[in-house]
């Protein structure tokens, strides 16, 4: 809850037992108050915008403005007790609201981000894609928003519906819409890929400092629903581990590899970009089940010279020959006990358990046989750090962090060793080995 906001509602919720004690008492004091709150009001609609969350606040604070500047008081005392006890209740949902589904700000870029929105053919649909890339300064004074129509493009985050991230239209960005990228300049190109149940934005933080690093970001919109592939809606409560085989090995990951797929021809095939693109240097980056998908997608492109996937499950490849050189950013260690995952909010910790060391037994198995026939691969964890801590999902809500992770501390770990792993594997050449990377809070697994 922002500042203005949380005045607000202090200041609200003052008036309303003030005038609940007395309606008739003290009408100097109160509109004393009431300008102060006026004042505020406008402050906090000029700084923060006008939040469908506070709108209870709006609706109790301008009926109490009426009521006390006319000294009306209820001529039956049960209606006025209803009327302050249904106040109060909305009150509190509407701080509840404030809290838990806040704005949040944007660190400031090194260089200047320039971003643009994409449309991808793919056979009969289009995928909703954004681009990150560095730009000029002066060339745009448009402010990028984190999302243009969260209703639509947020809808099915999480299970939830997409108007309860409307607040994030109110977000902006260092980003700057439709900025010219640099003349006569090549860089690197990142493509990122989603989790399921997400959304191409939901690492917005994270891909606009890649590309203030110096590299050319896109991130493409999977279209993700259970209806899309069959799949039962059960699947959102506690999957078995067969279930979640058949979600990632035989359903999902093809089809969003092929996506990926589309996109690079896409940015091939556009006059604009194509110049702008150095194609000896092109990284998949994803994020759980997108984690997956960057990894089939890099089997079938030759192109792509590194992997770095973000929690996400492995699939064995047929052969190790064909996979690039792999960095893994695991969330903290699943083999604890139960206690210790209930206080990080995990409901289901033995699920939980299990299926996180299958998935990094896998992990072992790769990281083994890359390693016999020399590609570099590493594999790093953020102890703090739960899954969707590696995503911006835990500052569109706090609901959906993990318990004690400090999710700005998360978010530079993460930030500091991929920009040096890129920086490492595209510019230097996995010829010369990773340097370990040594940052408190961030731990290699061996």
């Amino acid at each position: 809850m922002a500042g203005f906001e949380f005045l607000l509602l202090l200041g609200t919720s003052g008036l309303l037992v003030w005038y609940g004690w007395s309606a008739r008492a003290a009408l100097t004091q109160r509109r004393i108050l009431l300008a102060a709150l006026a004042v505020i009001g406008v402050v906090h609609v000029l700084l923060d915008g006008v939040r469908w969350q506070m709108i209870p606040v709006y609706a109790i604070l301008l009926v109490l403005s009426v009521l006390v500047l006319r000294q009306w008081q209820p001529k039956r005392r049960w209606l006025g007790i209803l009327s302050f006890v249904g106040a109060v209740l909305l009150l509190v949902l509407s701080g509840l609201a404030a809290q838990y589904l806040p704005r949040f700000t944007f660190p400031r870029s090194t260089y200047t981000v320039g971003t643009t929105l994409l449309s991808l053919d793919y056979k009969d649909e289009t995928l909703p894609a954004k681009l990150w890339y560095p730009a000029l300064a002066s060339s745009s004074k448009e402010v990028d928003l984190y999302c243009d129509a969260p209703t639509q493009q947020l809808d099915g985050v999480m299970g939830l519906p997409g108007w309860v991230f409307s607040h994030l239209r109110l977000v902006r960005t260092p980003a700057l819409r439709g900025a010219k990228p640099f003349p006569n300049n090549r860089y690197p190109l990142i493509l990122y890929a989603h989790g399921g149940s997400s959304a191409y934005i939901d690492n917005t933080r994270l891909l606009q400092e890649l590309a203030s690093a110096g590299y050319m970001v896109l991130s493409v919109h999977f279209n993700f629903s259970f209806e899309r592939y069959d799949l039962e809606i059960s699947l959102t409560q506690i999957p078995s581990l067969d279930e979640q085989r058949q979600l990632v090995q035989d359903r999902t990951v093809p089809v969003q590899a092929d996506m990926l797929q589309a996109a690079l021809n896409h940015l091939q095939n556009d006059p604009t970009w194509a110049s702008q693109i150095d194609w000896d240097k092109v990284a998949i980056l994803g994020h759980s089940l997108g984690g997956t998908t960057a990894l089939e997608a890099a089997l079938a492109q030759p192109a792509i010279k590194t992997i770095i996937n973000l929690d996400g499950p492995v699939v064995l490849p047929d052969s190790f020959n064909a996979v690039p050189p792999l960095l893994y950013l695991s969330s903290f260690n699943p083999d604890q006990p139960n206690e210790v995952l209930e206080a990080k909010g995990l409901p289901y910790p033995d699920f939980y358990r299990d299926l996180k060391l299958e998935e990094l037994g896998k992990l072992d198995q790769l990281m083994a046989g890359l390693k016999t026939i020399g590609t570099p691969c590493q594999h790093y964890r953020i102890p703090q750090a739960g899954h969707l801590d590696l995503t911006d999902l835990p500052y569109l809500s706090p609901l959906m962090a993990t318990k004690g992770a400090d999710r700005d501390a998360v978010h530079d770990l993460m930030r500091e060793l991929i920009v040096a792993y890129l920086h490492h594997q595209l510019n230097q050449g996995p010829e010369a080995p990773f340097p370990e990377l040594v940052k408190e809070g961030l731990e290699r697994v061996e």
